[in-house]
């Protein structure tokens, strides 16, 4: 039972991860498009705003006493923080 919320946690936060950033990309197009101007112009703000919104589903999974799928919650918000400082901001020298 323990090891099913922890996977089935770690999913939904994987999932709310790649499809609230798929989401936000294509409205910031569409924006784009439309006012010929991109709605999030500050460096990082998309990614912000899924971190944001994966502490929110975090913290509703721990106050609701669900502590394995909250585990698993972090774990996918740990390892996508993570991949990003990696991929996008390897070069930590100012």
């Amino acid at each position: 039972m323990t090891d099913s919320g922890f996977r089935h946690g770690f999913v939904k936060g994987t999932l709310v991860i790649y499809g609230l950033y798929a989401v936000l990309k294509a409205f910031d197009q569409l924006i784009l498009y439309w006012l010929d101007r991109p709605l999030f112009t500050k460096p990082d703000s998309l990614q912000l705003i899924v971190l944001t919104i994966l502490i929110m589903l975090f913290r509703q999974s721990f106050k609701g006493g669900d502590f394995h799928r909250g585990s698993g919650i972090f774990l996918a918000t740990f390892l996508s923080a993570i991949g990003y400082l990696i991929f996008r901001k390897y070069n930590f020298a100012p």
